[in-house]
């Protein structure tokens, strides 16, 4: 979406919680949404709870900013952004590659 589009899907949002006086339930990468919308976050890590708060609290929580902006955490490293097992490639008749694994590590930032 453009900032516009963003904009006004956050306004919309916001309208129908408070018309409505309605719980939403938001799963959104887009921090200036999330923050701009929620009033009670869940931060999840690879599919595990890894903080739970306001805006302000998720904002300084140190585990948060690790998980983004520190240091590679162990599902990070379960998780490599590439691996291959036993791998063969063939050319003809010839065997080029045989049995090649390797995991290619998820770039920090």
């Amino acid at each position: 979406m453009n900032p516009q589009e963003t904009e006004d899907l956050m306004a919309f949002i916001r309208d129908i919680r408070t018309r409505f006086n309605l719980t939403i339930l938001l799963i959104e990468h887009d921090m200036k949404v999330v923050m701009g919308i929620c009033e009670h976050i869940w931060v999840l890590d690879y599919g595990e709870t890894i903080a739970v708060g306001s805006p302000d609290e998720i904002r300084s929580d140190a585990g948060v900013i690790e998980a983004y902006l520190g240091k590679e955490s162990v599902a990070e490293k379960k998780h490599p952004m590439l691996k291959i097992e036993n791998l063969h490639v063939y050319y003809g008749g010839i065997h080029a590659l045989k049995g090649i694994s390797l995991d290619v590590p998820r770039a920090r930032s």
